[in-house]
């Protein structure tokens, strides 16, 4: 055979192997390796050529339903952008985009996607529609709410479907986090960017520094010489030498803030179980260090002011800057929103490492408003093809359309407003920290965070709080596990 014939045949050949596979069934599952799937933080060219292909498919003008946690009404994030749903492109350069991506998902697959929010309690809503009153199709709860809904049966094991998430659009954290006896009942992607709004940052009123001369900061993150120690260091000295100030503005969640930066987790894995991790004597001393600090003088802790009430949010961001003001504030980057009606001078820094033991930083995610993805245990199971086409294509269209622009105009440009703390946002991004025992226990979440009443002497009965609520927790875990293992699906319903 001449070698043109041969090149010809072999290229037939591979024609006909692509032909059968171009439009293989997209919910086969991929195996999943966390060292391969990119932050997303990270936006780059490689990420927009990802493809998933839904092969032609077409749903006859269904209407998709989105049940979501009402971050504005319920979680006071008032004047946010919403990430699932926007009328038209007119409200602002992000809405346009989430406009646009879900213009690309509901013509490619003949939808419409409709939301519904919520100014009640959503959990109580899940049940209501899991008697047949509501049928809703995707589910997006807060973090601290998807075990009360697995344990409830509200919600469908997501492995069901087959779908492979190993697309750069999947935080593969979030999966890890939200896997219970091998089945994965919630999941963060790029179509949701709420997760992202609630990563915690370190902002430093750049006013107050200069007064007190500090330099450059951010070269002591550079150097890991960005430390808890240093911190307070410096906030103590604010307070001391500028009339008015607090060197520290923060709030009660405080204490698993220091945890995260000492990267100890509330929880470890044994034998596929969660344990309550708090018992070392170093996540002891850790927890005593936040204690003292939200008792110091050179603390604001915006859950207990001087009224005995919380400050709303945009009051303590404005007391913050404005009025004498502080020099340290821990805040969500959704905080943002409020900061640059009163300033544009500011930095930007992570959460400093707890001591020159650790290697990472690491900036928690706040369960009490992060959404993620579930499954409504109302979802048949022969719609789990037309579920993995929708929750795919707004994951990649996400990832081209709406990623980009909320790192790189919102929050890379309209925040940032400088190079470092650009970068400063980038490490902050790749270094978000979900705990799972604070998702999955209000227990866990009540034993950390404690009262005005209990932070009084809460540095000095860390050990015996921890040894007091220990049974109960890992007694939890057990039943959280339990139902986890007995879930099966018929049918769309949980048997």
């Amino acid at each position: 055979m001449k070698l043109s014939s041969r090149i010809i045949v072999a290229f037939l050949l591979l024609a006909m192997l692509l032909s059968l596979f171009s439009c293989r069934d997209n919910t086969e599952q991929g195996s999943i390796d966390s060292s391969e799937v990119r932050s997303t933080a990270e936006v780059t060219t490689a990420d927009t050529e990802e493809f998933y292909d839904s092969c032609g498919r077409t749903y006859e003008n269904i209407a998709y339903t989105i049940l979501r946690y009402d971050s504005e009404q319920q979680g006071g994030w008032v004047g946010r952008p919403n990430d699932i749903f926007n009328e038209d492109s007119s409200a602002g350069i992000l809405e346009a985009a989430v406009y646009k991506r879900n213009k690309l998902v509901e013509d490619k697959l003949g939808i419409t996607i409709n939301l519904v929010t919520l100014h009640s309690s959503f959990v109580n809503d899940m049940v209501v529609a899991a008697s047949g009153d509501h049928i809703y199709d995707l589910a997006l709860p807060r973090l601290n709410d998807v075990a009360r809904l697995m344990t409830q049966n509200l919600i469908r094991d997501w492995t069901e479907l087959g779908m492979d998430t190993g697309y750069s659009w999947w935080d593969q954290n979030s999966i890890d986090t939200f896997t219970m006896a091998g089945k994965v009942f919630a999941m963060s992607s790029d179509i949701t960017f709420v997760d992202k709004l609630s990563t915690l940052a370190v902002v430093v009123n750049q006013t107050n520094a200069d007064k007190l001369k500090l330099g450059d900061i951010i070269s002591l993150v550079d150097k890991r010489e960005w430390t808890v120690g240093k911190m307070l260091e410096l906030a103590s000295n604010a307070t001391a030498q500028l009339d008015g100030v607090k060197g520290l503005y923060t709030q009660n969640d405080t204490s698993y803030y220091f945890l995260h930066a000492a990267n100890i987790e509330t929880v470890t894995v044994e034998n596929d179980q969660l344990v309550f991790n708090l018992n070392s004597d170093r996540a002891m001393t850790v927890l005593q260090k936040a204690y003292t600090v939200l008792n110091s003088d050179y603390c604001k802790n915006r859950q207990y002011n001087e009224n005995g009430g919380t400050t709303d949010t945009s009051e303590f961001v404005q007391d913050f800057i404005q009025n004498n003001g502080g020099l340290f504030m821990l805040r969500s980057v959704e905080s943002f929103y409020e900061i640059i009606k009163y300033t544009v001078d500011y930095m930007i820094l992570p959460m400093p490492i707890y001591d020159e033991n650790v290697a990472e930083y690491r900036s928690s995610v706040n369960g009490y408003t992060a959404v993620a993805l579930c499954l409504p245990i109302t979802n048949p199971v022969d719609t789990d093809q037309r579920t993995a086409d929708i929750v795919q294509l707004m994951g990649m269209y996400s990832s081209r359309e709406v990623t980009p622009v909320l790192y790189n105009v919102v929050l890379g440009t309209r925040f940032a407003g400088s190079a470092d703390n650009a970068n400063m946002l980038n490490l902050i991004f790749e270094s978000r920290f979900f705990d799972r025992g604070l998702y999955w226990s209000a227990s866990v979440r009540k034993a950390v965070i404690k009262s005005k009443a209990a932070l009084v002497t809460a540095a000095d009965t860390v050990a015996s709080t921890i040894k007091a609520n220990e049974t109960q927790i890992n007694s939890e875990f057990a039943a959280i596990y339990n139902a986890a293992q007995k879930y099966q699906n018929v049918g769309g319903q949980n048997k």
